[in-house]
Order: C-alpha cells, then structure tokens, then sequence
C-alpha cells in the first residue's frame, strides 16, 4: 500500500488536483489555514516516506519468510521465498 502510494503521488494528474484544491482557499479564511494548504509544496517528503517505509515493510516480510523457512515454522514455499527476495 505504502509503494502503491508512494508512486501515486508523483503522478502529474494528483499533483495537479492537490495543487488545485489547495489553491482554492479564499482570501477570507484565517491566514493560519490558507499558511496550512501552501504546504502542498511538500508533496515531495510525503512520496519518500510512503517509499522508505514501504521498502522497510517488504525487508521485514522477506526476512521473517527467511526466518519461518529456516525454523520449519509453517509452510514457506520454496518458490515464493525466492521470488519475494529476488524481486523485491
């Protein structure tokens, strides 16, 4: 989910609609709200920790499959040990 939403949000058509929701504050609203949107510009730290902590999820599901092969801890297929370690 977090890879899913890391890449999401780098799409150019989201950032278009965030930017354009976030620009359609009126005047009228409290500076500390309109100060609140103009934070949109930031989209970029939301993309690399929905990735690193993706990655960091997948390690320790490769790891744990590993260690559940190794200890004869329910069934580990040999296949998809394999395949979640070298794609992933």
């Amino acid at each position: 989910m977090n890879v899913t939403l890391a890449v999401i949000v780098r799409q150019q058509w989201i950032i278009n609609a965030l930017f354009w929701l976030a620009t359609r504050a009126p005047r009228t609203w409290p500076l500390r709200v309109r100060w609140a949107l103009a934070k949109i510009y930031h989209v970029g730290g939301l993309h690399v920790g929905m990735a690193v902590s993706g990655t960091a999820w997948y390690l320790v599901f490769v790891v744990s499959l590993m260690y559940d092969r190794l200890h004869h801890r329910g069934h580990v297929s040999v296949p998809n040990e394999v395949i979640s370690a070298r794609f992933g």
